[in-house]
């Protein structure tokens, strides 16, 4: 959470002296942007985490991704090379690149926060010490599944 606070203000302080963007608007809005950003992935870890822990959940389709991740660096490679010879377009992809950076760390945030407050609250959920081969088994049997 630190971490994205200080490249929210680094953001900013980019925006205003290397860009030189004074409308306080654009402020306005990127601060509400962030607030609102920070909202909704609280609220959605809030809301994944809401149910029952024991419950079992179904696994998303994540293949259906990998084209997309893969191409990112080949267009990352693209914009780069056309944005070569203004100064202004790659202080702007900077930028850009850095709230992208923002938002992974904010979900990081909420995801591990929101993580240890419910473990603090469902103490009796959370089981610190590793189970034995014995014990594994026994609790399969019973119909337990035991994720690592």
């Amino acid at each position: 959470m630190l971490g994205a606070i200080s490249l929210i203000i680094m953001v900013q302080g980019m925006s205003y002296y290397t860009l030189q963007i004074t409308s306080p608007l654009y402020y306005i809005v990127i601060n509400l942007a962030t607030i609102l950003l920070m909202y909704i992935l609280i609220k959605y870890q809030i809301d994944k985490y809401a149910g029952d822990p024991t419950k079992e959940r179904k696994n998303g389709n994540q293949p259906k991704y990998m084209g997309t991740l893969s191409a990112a660096s080949a267009i990352g490679y693209m914009l780069g090379q056309s944005v070569r010879e203004t100064i202004i377009l790659q202080n702007v992809l900077l930028l850009i690149s850095i709230y992208i950076f923002i938002i992974f760390m904010l979900y990081g945030a909420a995801k591990f926060l929101h993580r240890y407050f419910f473990m603090k609250a469902n103490m009796d959920y959370v089981n610190y010490h590793p189970y034995t081969n014995k014990e594994q088994q026994k609790l399969m049997k019973q119909g337990v599944e035991i994720s690592v």
